[in-house]
């Protein structure tokens, strides 16, 4: 997947002095050079975007949260109950395991569901407008295509790796104090369940930022452009090719 469009604008200061700048993403470093109609198109198109994927991927987020909070404190109670020693190592390490993938949830939250921080502009909105688009719509792009990255993870070996081998470490350490049967099964039981969270986890924000990057790409076509941009000291001559 494609996550970065590239084009070259090389600016000329022309006054006192000649510089020459070349800038690389347009999804990055190129936001100043938008006229606001393009801002606003691309800020709109955002939080719509976001606004129609952001519900699936809040319940996959609370879901498996929620499950593994009630599977923590069931193994837990469990433990401080049982009576057998090999069942109450089984409840110990299966409640840690619950514990580590909570914390997971907790610690690495979904990025869209988080609403862009504009507090830092509160006093900045009245003065200029523009600089709380140009802020937001970084934002979204962010989160949309962290979001992306996330949904892709379940294609990285080291996804699949790391639930394996978290779950290989605590059947070993059932293996050890507890039940070996106990072990295989907590092993088998924890490996499903860490596939089916990777595998259920939305794909609607890759599908929505390959749609932006496609509906903006017109300006990658664009062969030679030119601008004029009034300075202090001088003309900065925008070319972008």
């Amino acid at each position: 997947m494609k996550l970065n469009k590239i084009k070259k604008t090389w600016l000329m200061s022309v006054g006192i002095g000649v510089n020459v700048m070349a800038s690389g993403n347009l999804f990055a470093s190129d936001h100043m050079l938008m006229s606001d109609a393009e801002i606003d198109e691309r800020l709109s198109y955002l939080e719509q975007s976001v606004n129609d994927v952001s519900s699936p991927y809040a319940y996959w987020q609370y879901g498996w949260s929620g499950l593994y909070s009630v599977s923590a404190m069931s193994n837990f109670s469990t433990a401080l109950d049982e009576d057998d020693h090999d069942e109450e190592v089984l409840a110990w390490v299966s409640g840690l395991k619950s514990s580590a993938a909570l914390a997971k949830m907790l610690l690495e939250p979904v990025p869209l569901l988080s609403e862009p921080d504009v507090s830092e502009l509160a006093n900045e909105t009245e003065q200029d407008e523009r600089a709380l688009k140009l802020y937001k719509l970084k934002e979204y792009e962010a989160q949309l295509s962290a979001t992306a990255l996330r949904s892709d993870e379940r294609y990285q070996w080291q996804t699949h790796a790391t639930t394996i081998g978290v779950n290989l470490v605590a059947a070993t350490a059932i293996a050890a104090w507890g039940d070996s049967d106990d072990a295989l099964g907590s092993a088998a039981l924890g490996i499903g369940m860490g596939e089916l969270a990777i595998w259920t986890q939305p794909t609607q924000a890759t599908q929505k930022w390959q749609a932006y990057q496609t509906r903006f790409a017109d300006i990658e076509k664009e062969d030679f452009s030119w601008y004029l941009v009034p300075k202090l000291n001088g003309i900065d001559l925008v070319v972008t090719f």
